[in-house]
C-alpha cells in the first residue's frame, strides 16, 4: 500500500485489510520499530484519521452509557438504585 492520506471508501477498506494481514500473519508480537511495526502504526494513524472525518459517532445519553455500563458489569438496575 502507498503511503499516502486515506481519501475514499476503497482505500479505507484496503487499509483495513492490510492491518488484519499485518497482525495475523506473525506469530511473534509485532516489535514497534520493525518495519511491520512502523507500517501498522501509519496504517492506524491513517484509518483513524479516516474514521474521525467520515464516520460520525455521536456519544450516547448519560442514560444510554448508564444502561450501557450496567450491562457490562452484568448487574441489575436494582444494584444502582440506592
Amino acid at each position: 500500500m502507498k503511503n499516502r492520506m486515506i481519501k475514499s471508501r476503497e482505500e479505507y477498506d484496503i487499509a483495513c485489510e492490510r492491518v488484519y494481514d499485518i497482525i495475523h500473519s506473525s506469530e511473534n508480537p509485532i516489535e514497534p520499530n520493525s518495519m511491520k511495526g512502523e507500517e501498522l502504526e501509519l496504517l492506524s494513524l491513517m484509518i483513524e484519521n479516516y474514521e474521525k472525518e467520515n464516520f460520525d459517532i455521536e456519544a450516547p445519553s448519560p442514560i444510554e452509557a448508564k444502561k450501557f455500563r450496567i450491562e457490562q458489569m452484568n448487574l441489575k438496575q436494582a444494584v444502582i438504585v440506592p
